[in-house]
């Protein structure tokens, strides 16, 4: 025994040349596992920062989108300065909200649009014929506009609880806090909280 291996190499050698293909065998390894790990890191730094943008976004068009949204309400709920309101504001405030959630429909959830168009409807009584304007689903009573501004139909209750499911869809949406009030109508003396039948035109 010459300390010789079959291969033909000595034993020292031998070992030193399995150590270094080792090291390189690691070191390769290594290298492509921080590679690896600091495009995944990249990537979800990235995803994070786009996800921010995103809800920053959402965020500054729900300023834009809840002023008109809080307009309709007190208008048709007789809420605040509902008699500071015109029913030709309220259209307006409709089609401002509307312009801009349908412009950005896509960053919106699927959950967030229902919850918006089932506000819209309970709201408003659209498609009266071309060129006729959305008519607003409240009593008439005591208001200065013309009768024909409204629906012939109207539930305070179901407008108001479709508001504050939208509302509470924002909590998810924009990562905001909310806390559903009761209802309580606010509505003139005599002006019933809802009619099923063809308001007098």
């Amino acid at each position: 025994m010459n300390g010789t291996s079959p291969t033909g190499w000595k034993k020292p050698e031998l070992w030193s040349f399995r150590l270094s293909v080792a090291s390189l065998v690691i070191s390769t390894l290594m290298t492509a596992g921080l590679f690896y790990y600091g495009q995944q890191f990249a990537q979800l730094s990235a995803d994070r920062s786009r996800l921010e943008k995103v809800q920053d976004k959402k965020i500054e068009l729900w300023d834009r989108i809840g002023p008109q949204l809080n307009r309709i309400l007190s208008y048709i709920t007789y809420v605040g300065r509902w008699n500071q309101i015109s029913a030709a504001q309220v259209v307006d405030a409709k089609r401002a909200s509307d312009e801009i959630f349908y412009v950005y429909k896509p960053f919106f959830s699927d959950k967030f649009q229902k919850d918006y168009n089932r506000f819209m409807d309970s709201a408003f009584q659209t498609f009266n014929g071309m060129g006729e304007d959305a008519k607003i689903r409240t009593s008439p009573t005591s208001r200065k506009d013309d009768v024909k501004a409204f629906a012939d139909s109207y539930d305070l209750q179901v407008t108001f609880d479709a508001y504050n499911a939208l509302l509470a869809g924002a909590v998810d949406e924009f990562g905001l806090s909310f806390a559903a009030p009761k209802f309580k109508s606010f509505a003139p003396e005599g002006v019933p909280d809802k009619v099923t039948v063809t308001q007098s035109k």
